[in-house]
């Protein structure tokens, strides 16, 4: 009980490419405590992963922290475990939205769920993403060809989908 006192957050914890994802102090006490409460902290919590210029980092290491834990007899993620939020006020990254689709594409990891269907652009995104999550079996030349045949329609909706 004091343990879930400790690590079980009131909020959603933000997980980030610079920050990583935020570890409650009690899991750094040692090996013991570590052990005993790792499972715990990362499956009962509710992170949150903000995504900066469809830079894949913080999702591809947020993946890997969650791919670990399926490796604990009798554990089972959650998909609704956290939500992605994107931001697009920044600049639009090419290079880092083909990396996060091949991401989702290979390992099925994380949904939309906090995108916003409002306007054409985001729509678009969202309708790849759901496409490329649901086609695992789907080549990576398909994949190739799918996106650079959709550039010129990111192209036109923000002149940022050209710079590379």
């Amino acid at each position: 009980m004091i343990y879930r006192y400790a690590i079980i957050s009131n909020t959603e914890l933000p997980i980030s490419k610079s920050h990583g994802i935020p570890e409650a102090p009690l899991l750094q006490v040692n090996k013991l405590i570590r052990s005993e409460t790792y499972e715990l902290f990362y499956l009962e919590n509710k992170f949150t992963c903000v995504v900066h210029n469809y830079d894949p980092a913080s999702l591809m290491l947020s993946h890997r922290r969650w791919q670990a834990l399926y490796q604990i007899p009798g554990t089972s993620l959650n998909a609704d475990t956290g939500t992605i939020s994107i931001d697009l006020q920044g600049n639009r990254n090419w290079d880092n939205l083909v990396a996060w689709f091949r991401f989702v594409h290979e390992v099925a990891c994380c949904g939309m769920h906090a995108m916003p269907d409002d306007d054409a652009e985001q729509s678009l995104m969202t309708g790849l993403f759901k496409m490329i999550m649901h086609g695992p079996e789907m080549d990576l030349s398909a994949l190739d060809f799918l996106l650079e045949s959709t550039r010129p329609t990111f192209v036109n909706l923000h002149k940022d989908w050209g710079k590379d």
